[in-house]
């Protein structure tokens, strides 16, 4: 049996613009953000733009085996947290990426903000990530406008 491909984090660029649009405008990606409409193009453009040269945010395409599995965002506010969010593309959805994406993004969270307590912010009925941030050693912490607020355990 082979093993399977290192998932690998590098940084977005301008040339994801396209698919980072896709997923984001992707239903089932909208039904669960916290903004659920449609984004035009114009408004991601200006976005991308702002997020490629904000200090405090790092976005991410994650890929295994040089094909892309979707997006991770980590961006640190004013309070020392670093709320996490990821998006597992639409074509690679029920393959069992997710954990791995987010295991990946905290170890480069914690190289970057060592001291950040690392957060997610998941809709109240989107059952599937509520589990998946547990599994990864998320704890609810509270609710914070309709949204449940997990926060990193960490094992030391």
């Amino acid at each position: 049996m082979m093993d399977r491909p290192t998932i690998t984090l590098r940084r977005a660029c301008r040339d994801d613009s396209a698919d980072l649009l896709a997923w984001r405008n992707d239903p089932d990606t909208r039904a669960n953000s916290r903004n659920t409409a449609e984004v035009p193009r114009a408004s991601h453009e200006s976005w991308l733009n702002g997020v490629l040269n904000d200090a405090n945010r790092l976005l991410w395409i994650v890929e295994r085996g040089g094909q892309k599995i979707g997006t991770v965002s980590a961006v640190r506010t004013a309070l020392a947290e670093v709320e996490l969010s990821i998006t597992v593309a639409p074509t690679m959805r029920g393959r069992g990426e997710s954990g791995g994406m987010i295991r990946a993004a905290i170890l480069e969270i914690r190289a970057v903000w060592p001291d950040a307590v690392v957060r997610a912010a998941v809709r109240v009925e989107n059952m599937a990530s509520r589990r998946l941030f547990e599994r990864c050693g998320f704890h609810l912490a509270g609710e914070d406008r309709g949204l449940l607020v997990y926060r990193l355990i960490d094992d030391d």
